[in-house]
């Protein structure tokens, strides 16, 4: 069988380094298990049109599609399409698993949903089809049978992610593009062990409890990465990196015995109120030159409505500790929440004025789909109809606020949001062009200059 694999995401949509790690994995699975596996990604293409032509060319057997919320459209239009030339259709990721009933009544050439961890789910669908098995047997999909919507029991999550092998980075035809940006996307656990409201309950749905892989097993990939592909620079795209802080020791002691102690620069995730003395100590140890921190907003009050669990305090506290510390920070804002005023945008602007981060990004609160704030607006009739493609709250579009409000219009949010990044500019700019210098001066890479700088052309209505 010939199994083609899309992540079908275009260029405008695409907001990172980091190559899309989750179908990368899966197709190195299903290729040591021997099938033909080829993988398109659209994520450096304007539009479909090039994806849907290699996909006619190979003719697979089966089309498999990721996709979260904004790319639904795309991933309906890759299913729809692979239809026509007789494939078998399959969709996973974060939207089909979410809705994986309504996703299939939706899309009439789609015949099966993947849901949470595909890895063992594709490979035993892909076994069945190939061999004329039961599909009952099957856990973790959804199809039609006998004129109906089945949705098979859910599969347990894998218990031990040392049991994954590394993703085989080559399989994807685009990553000399993304390691062409001079980073290295690394995933070290799944899952989130906290309740914040426009992320769970969906998150844990999606990536089950929280686990992690070993210091070991992660050390063992930073080492192979490093060495075959001569960067030493890493992001790890966890939410809560310091969430364990023997896990950390144990890792910067695996980097000590392979001589890497020193070598590598880390960019993480954390949460303020994990982040302490000893965690910054360790982070300082492990070579982490940035840190971004989930601020969201300067008001104790959407704090609270968002069920983040954090005070204003602690966001305080933990500038200051990585400050003293010398780790950059990257503040990552929320506006347009349903209890946005003008007064609560005064306090993020002043917070971020205090708390003095390197970089800042903003996103427009966005409603997803399964969360409880989507539950609870969504009741109240407080979410605005938007396209699937509107769900991005990186390039939100529109021309009203994803989320109803009583005190703001969409204009006034745009107007702040533009403000705050006009004050940041000079900043950062200063910042990155010193990391830009700095990298080329070590790098020698005209490539990645251009590719940071075509990112932030992009973002810049993001960044500041």
């Amino acid at each position: 069988m010939k199994i083609c694999l899309v992540y079908p995401r275009t260029f405008l949509q695409n907001n990172s380094f980091l190559i899309p790690l989750g179908i990368v994995l899966l197709a190195t699975i299903i290729k040591k298990q021997g099938y033909d596996v080829i993988v398109l990604d659209s994520s450096f293409d304007n539009d479909l049109k090039e994806t849907k032509h290699k996909i006619k060319e190979c003719r697979p057997d089966v089309v498999g599609v990721s996709a979260s919320s904004d790319l639904y459209s795309n991933a309906k239009e890759i299913v729809n399409f692979s239809k026509t030339i007789g494939a078998i259709t399959v969709a996973g990721g974060p939207y089909p698993t979410l809705v994986p009933e309504e996703v299939i009544l939706d899309c009439n050439s789609l015949d099966f949903v993947v849901s949470q961890e595909a890895e063992f789910t594709f490979l035993e669908l892909l076994n069945a089809l190939k061999l004329g098995g039961s599909l009952d047997v099957v856990n973790g999909i959804t199809y039609r049978k006998e004129g109906k919507v089945k949705t098979n029991s859910v599969r347990e999550p894998i218990s031990n992610l040392d049991e994954l092998p590394f993703a085989d980075r080559e399989v994807l035809p685009t990553h000399n593009q993304y390691i062409a940006s001079g980073v290295i996307g690394l995933m070290t656990s799944r899952g989130c062990p906290y309740n914040c409201g426009f992320c769970q309950p969906a998150l844990n749905k999606i990536t089950a409890k929280f686990r992690r892989r070993s210091p070991e097993n992660v050390a063992e990939e930073i080492t192979m990465l490093y060495k075959k592909y001569k960067k030493n620079e890493f992001h790890i795209d966890d939410e809560t990196f310091a969430l364990d802080k023997d896990w950390i020791k144990g890792l910067v002691e695996e980097l000590r015995c392979r001589k890497l102690k020193g070598v590598l620069r880390f960019y993480v995730l954390s949460r303020v109120d994990s982040f302490d003395k000893e965690a910054a100590d360790l982070f300082k140890q492990l070579g982490v030159k940035a840190v971004g921190f989930g601020v969201e907003t300067g008001s104790q009050e959407i704090l609270d409505a968002l069920h983040k669990d954090i005070t204003i305090g602690q966001i305080k506290n933990a500038f200051k500790l990585a400050n003293v510390f010398k780790i950059k920070t990257h503040a990552f804002l929320m506006l347009g929440t349903r209890y946005e005023t003008v007064g609560t945008l005064q306090a993020t602007a002043e917070l971020v004025h205090e708390i003095q981060p390197d970089s800042i990004g903003i996103a427009l609160f966005t409603p997803q789909v399964g969360t409880f704030l989507y539950s609870e607006l969504g009741s109240k009739e407080l979410i605005n109809n938007m396209p699937f493609e509107y769900f991005d709250f990186y390039q939100y579009s529109g021309n009203d606020l994803p989320c109803k409000s009583e005190t703001l219009t969409y204009k006034q949010v745009i107007n702040f949001r533009n403000k705050l990044l006009k004050e940041r500019r000079l900043r950062f700019i200063i910042n990155n062009t010193r990391e830009v210098v700095f990298d080329f001066w070590n790098n020698r890479s005209i490539e990645q200059i251009i590719m940071r700088a075509k990112y932030f052309m992009k973002k810049r209505h993001y960044y500041g």
